[in-house]
Parts: C-alpha cells; sequence; structure tokens
C-alpha cells in the first residue's frame, strides 16, 4: 500500500523484480516538495529510471499521490489504483484498475489514466466515469484537462443531467465546466423526462446547457434534426432548433416539418414552413410563413397556423384556402375542428368563399357559394356539406353534359346550405329573405 503522511521526512522503497512478492513499502512526503524529491530519489539515489508499486492480490489495496500546483484550481487526487507507474523524464503517473481521481467536486473513474503532471492533462481508457455535482459523463476513453476542468469523451458517450432529468447520447462530447454546458456529435441524441412525457431530439450537432449556465436554452440542436413527442405522437424535422427550459418548448428553423401520427388514422397530418414553435406541455404547434398543410387529398395555404393537437384544432390566419379534388375554400381565417385526427368541419369567417365542381366539369366553370361566415363539413377528406351565413349567395352552374341548359342559377339570402358528393351538387336549401334569379349563357 502507498500512503501520504504528514512527517516532514521521505523514504522510496525499491519494489523487487516481478516474479518476486510485491513489497509492502511506503511513500512518505512532504506537503510542498515530495514530487520533486520523488524524482530525486529514482534518479539520484535508486538509479533506477522509474518506480512501480503494485497492490496484486488485494483487494482492499488504495494507491494515492496527491500533487499540488501553482494554479488557482484544487490539486488532483489520485485516490485508488491496482498499480501505479511514476516516470520521472515527464513527471508522468500510469495508473492502472479501479483507478478513481478527484478534483474539487469532479471525480473521475477508469480502468486506467495517465496523468501527466506538468501540462495537467489527464488520460482515461476504459469504462470512463466523469462525475460532476449532478451531472456524468460515460465514455470509453477521455481527456481532462485539470487548469479548466474541460473534459473531452469519445467512444459511446452518455452524459446525464439528473437534475433536468435529461440524457444525451452520441460519440463524442465536449464537457465545459464554467459556465458548464456541452457539445455532442456523433449521431447525438438527446432524451428529456417530462412528467409521463418523453421527448426526443437528434441532429449531427448538439449544444446542452445545464441550469447553472444561466440561460433560458437548454439544447441547441442543428443539421438533420428530428424531435419527436412521443405521447402526442408528433415528430418536427428541420436544420436548426432551440429547447427552452422555461416552459419546456422549441423553436424550429431552417424548413421545419410536423408530422402528426394517429395510430388506426387513413392519413397523418403535415405541416410545413419557414419557422415554427412547439409548445412541449400544451402540445401547441404555431407554424409561420408559406404554411403547407396536407392531410391526404385535402390541403391548405396560409400565412400562419397554429395547431393544438390538445383540442383538436388547427387556426388557419391571414390569407387562408383549402382544398381537395373537388372543391376549394377560402376566407379571411379558417378554422378546422379534427375528431380522431380528421377534419370534422370547418369554420370561416370574413368574406367566405366556396367553390366546387365533380370530376366530369370539365366543360363548365366552378359553381360557387359565398357570405360573411360559412360552415363546412367533411366526409372524409372530401367537403360534404356547406353552409353560408349572412348576405349568403349560391352560384350554381348546371352542366350541359347532364342535359340542363347554359347558364347560372343564382340564389341569395340570410342562409344557404348545399350538399355535395364529390363536387357534384346534390342539394340546396335557402332561409330568410329568399331570392333566386336564372342568368342564360347567350351563345354567339
Amino acid at each position: 500500500m502507498i500512503r501520504k503522511t504528514k512527517n516532514d521526512s521521505h523514504r522510496l522503497p525499491i519494489c523487487p523484480p516481478a516474479n518476486q512478492p510485491t513489497c509492502p513499502g511506503s511513500l512518505r512526503l512532504t506537503r510542498y516538495s515530495y514530487f520533486i524529491i520523488f524524482i530525486v530519489g529514482i534518479y539520484g539515489i535508486t538509479g533506477f529510471p522509474f518506480a512501480e508499486f503494485q497492490g496484486q492480490n488485494q483487494p482492499g489495496f488504495i494507491a494515492w499521490a496527491q500533487i499540488e500546483q501553482a494554479s488557482e484550481t484544487e490539486p488532483v487526487v489520485i485516490e485508488e489504483a491496482d498499480y501505479l507507474k511514476a516516470t520521472g523524464v515527464d513527471e508522468t503517473f500510469d495508473l492502472v484498475g479501479h483507478v478513481r481521481l478527484r478534483h474539487g467536486e469532479t471525480v473521475l473513474t477508469s480502468d486506467r489514466v495517465l496523468y501527466h503532471r506538468l501540462d495537467g492533462v489527464v488520460t482515461l481508457d476504459g469504462q470512463v466515469r466523469i462525475t460532476r455535482e449532478n451531472s456524468t459523463l460515460l465514455a470509453d476513453h477521455a481527456t481532462y484537462y485539470e487548469k479548466t476542468q474541460y473534459a473531452l469523451g469519445t467512444g459511446g458517450v452518455r452524459l446525464d443531467d439528473l437534475a433536468e432529468g435529461t440524457t444525451l447520447t452520441g460519440e463524442q462530447a465536449k464537457y465545459y465546466h464554467k459556465p458548464r454546458w456541452a457539445i455532442v456529435t456523433g449521431r447525438p441524441r438527446m432524451k428529456r423526462q417530462i412528467g409521463e412525457n418523453e421527448v426526443v431530439i437528434t441532429g449531427q450537432r448538439l449544444e446542452y446547457y445545464f441550469a447553472e449556465a444561466d440561460t433560458l436554452v437548454q439544447a441547441i440542436a442543428q443539421d438533420s434534426v428530428t424531435v419527436i413527442d412521443y405521447n402526442e405522437g408528433v415528430t418536427i424535422t428541420c436544420q436548426r432548433t432551440e429547447y427552452f427550459r422555461t416552459g419546456e418548448w422549441a423553436h424550429f428553423s431552417g424548413d421545419p416539418r410536423l408530422v402528426k401520427q394517429e395510430s388506426g388514422a387513413e392519413y397523418d397530418i403535415i405541416v410545413t414552413g419557414k419557422e415554427m414553435t412547439y409548445d412541449f406541455n400544451k402540445k401547441i404547434a404555431i407554424v409561420y410563413d408559406s404554411v403547407r398543410i396536407v392531410r391526404g387529398p385535402l390541403q391548405g395555404l396560409c400565412d400562419t397556423i397554429r395547431y393544438d393537437s390538445a383540442r383538436q384544432q388547427i387556426h388557419m390566419i391571414s390569407n387562408p384556402v383549402i382544398w381537395d379534388a373537388n372543391s376549394e375554400i377560402r376566407g379571411d381565417d379558417i378554422l378546422l375542428e379534427l375528431k380522431d385526427n380528421k377534419v370534422s368541419q370547418a369554420t370561416i369567417t370574413g368574406r367566405a368563399i366556396g367553390a366546387y365542381a365533380p370530376n366530369d366539369s370539365a366543360d363548365v366553370k366552378r359553381s360557387s357559394i359565398e357570405g360573411r361566415k360559412m360552415l363546412v363539413t367533411f366526409d372524409g377528406a372530401s367537403v360534404r356539406t356547406i353552409t353560408a351565413f349572412q348576405n349568403a349567395t349560391s352560384t350554381y352552374h348546371p352542366s350541359e353534359s347532364a342535359g340542363g341548359p347554359p347558364g347560372s342559377n343564382v340564389v341569395r339570402a340570410k342562409q344557404i346550405t348545399i350538399e355535395l358528393d364529390h363536387g357534384k351538387l346534390l342539394n340546396i336549401s335557402a332561409e330568410g329573405s329568399v331570392e333566386g334569379t336564372y342568368r342564360a349563357l347567350l351563345r354567339q
């Protein structure tokens, strides 16, 4: 066993060859100059180029030495190892087997450690574990810098933030001390537990900021980013995302794309735009600029969408339009109501206009219905009924192939409802101050 005592004298044991029993010698050093004496003792007294200390077949063996440096940081303490070798040329400690070091509040363990005293660099190989307060870095290999307390881990990296319930994995991690943050690369993945909900973020590069970093941003992922809200069945892809710990929400840029999946649903809901935010608690996504929404044959465009997944609502704001193969709906504002991830109805306000035509109506222009407000119901992804309110007007263009005369039927009323089957008019009803006219089409 190797011990350092407070005795001011020093004694260096000369260990026997490897094929002889291990010596039980002790190492007694002064507080400030023992390392220099250690080297002088090796070279000046013994003539050996290095000294070895072994603790074989001793489960409780502890080998430790304390290295003082002229720096503001606390010294590195070697608390445990099965085997220690110290060289005098470059002042390096080689420790093997159950190695445990302490540097202030940081604890480092590994299968093997090379501690370069002059450079203040600790190299760890095999089952590396670096623990600092409520965080732990695991890796196959790591390099630790004593002065800055910066660590670089490689191979099977895992970084656990126990205080935040967050785990990061990848092939390489740069772990900084002040401020406390990390950069993970090599297929990085962040998993965050929010109550019973699990959120996963992946990308090519992931920055993570611990709570002590005093920043609202918790994580930044870049390049081919994927964010998954498993409980809600929401997947968002983009080129960059910033995840904020306050309020548990994220900002997405670089062509974000949201996909909402529902078990048993025929179609997914897909929303794209230039920018996007998503609230992981309230399950609300807000998408900006050139927004497009698709659910099977039903599609839509607008400037902004507010998608409330929990309340099953999609609010289309500013220049909204929705359409399927046979109809098109426009207005100042469109609110889509969902049921079981299917669009059940839409409320259109402002100057609401609907246009429709059956598939075989290439010979006539589309019929229309309009009003200050409109309610649309859907059968699957197709428009089933349209009801216009307040100054409602219906203009119907019958198909000549159906045997009707050329022209259009115009109906005005307080309320008009039309029933459609894939764009074909089945029925029309009007209520309140009803007026009807027929406009003949003059042939030349």
